[in-house]
């Protein structure tokens, strides 16, 4: 079995670059200084995850989760949203219709590097949109998984707060329809529905049964002898949400072995070590500290 590090949602821009986005804003700086320094920023995220297996760019320039795929579809902002229990809000996406346009161009702007592809689950959709329609949305995911998979990525998250946090049992239904639609197409690749803010082992039975190849679980959470009892004797791999990422204080061997140790007794498909959830709502400077942490444990293992 496979142990890897990894991010899982957006990273956290660095001061300079909150600076100068703010600095473009007011006019002081032009926007190719700005794209100067986003390449800046970027370069430090890919340092960060050098020797990396799955690497991500960190979606330093993704509003939010949802708000890129207004320039692929019609859509308009209609308002503002508080994204579950956190300080962020998300514009609410009032969709027109589903027709994708400008994929190449959407590539481009919002997928600067790496092999892990980061996109929002249905439930991110059906609770920061309007019009929400699941076939279209189930459509629109599996054309733009393709075409990832085509630009060389084999990694992909599907970002799933909503089901655990909402115990939207129905969403289940789309979930299942979501990923037997999508693994068609990705046969090789790795998909995982990362789950975060919220209990999820009442559910952890039936996304065993989805055509998935592993689940993204936040033990800050979720209880570890929980998670066994319903994952038990199921081939699917995990990642580990074992830092917390609402917190600034960085952990230590100590707060994490026994999770770790309980996830290697149930010999998992693979076993990814990340944060709970993105890793934006920390400053950079911690979060750059939780991702040395992180690595530290691969020479425990």
């Amino acid at each position: 079995m496979e142990i890897f590090i990894s991010l899982n949602g957006k990273y956290p821009r660095g001061e300079k670059l909150i600076q100068a986005t703010r600095d473009f804003e007011r006019n002081r700086i032009s926007q190719d200084e700005l794209l100067r320094i986003y390449e800046q920023d970027y370069e430090e995220v890919k340092k960060l995850q050098a020797d990396f297996k799955i690497i991500s760019d960190g979606l330093l320039n993704w509003q939010d989760l949802i708000r890129p795929f207004s320039e692929i579809l019609n859509a308009q902002v209609n308002g503002l949203k508080r994204y579950f229990e956190t300080n962020t809000f998300y514009r609410i996406l009032l969709f027109q219709d589903f027709e994708i346009k400008n994929l190449e161009e959407f590539y481009k702007n919002y997928f600067k590097f790496g092999n892990l592809a980061i996109l929002p689950s249905l439930g991110i959709f059906k609770y920061f949109s309007e019009n929400y329609n699941e076939d279209a949305i189930i459509d629109v995911l599996k054309t733009i998984t393709i075409f990832l998979k085509e630009k060389g990525y084999n990694y992909f998250y599907f970002q799933e707060p909503s089901l655990g946090f909402y115990r939207d049992f129905e969403l289940l239904k789309g979930l299942k329809k979501l990923f037997k639609t999508i693994k068609k197409e990705l046969i090789n690749e790795k998909i995982i529905l990362n789950t975060y803010f919220s209990d999820i082992s009442e559910f952890l039975g039936e996304i065993s049964k989805m055509e998935i190849d592993g689940i993204g679980i936040d033990f800050t959470f979720n209880d570890i002898e929980s998670v066994i009892k319903n994952l038990k004797n199921k081939e699917i791999g995990i990642l580990a949400g074992i830092v917390d990422n609402t917190n600034s204080i960085i952990e230590s061997y100590e707060d994490v072995k026994f999770v770790i140790n309980k996830l290697l007794d149930i010999k998992p498909k693979f076993l990814i070590l990340t944060g709970s959830c993105d890793f934006e709502f920390l400053p950079r400077e911690v979060a750059n500290l939780k991702i040395e942490f992180l690595k530290s444990l691969l020479q425990r293992y």
